[in-house]
């Protein structure tokens, strides 16, 4: 897989959006995951994708 550039990346063979999750995180800090996971309440799924990538 290629090394991203930044925090996020596409990797160019399966086009898999991935994230760095933040070193201070008690769960799986600094390792590299799939966004999203869950929605806020009364959060539409658009935003809940921005978030997650951002």
């Amino acid at each position: 897989m290629p090394r991203a550039r930044g925090r996020h990346g596409w990797c160019r063979r399966s086009r898999l959006l991935i994230t760095l999750r933040a070193s201070t995180l008690r769960a799986h800090a600094g390792q590299w995951a799939l966004p999203g996971g869950r929605l806020d309440p009364g959060e539409t799924v658009r935003e809940a994708a921005v978030r997650g990538a951002g």
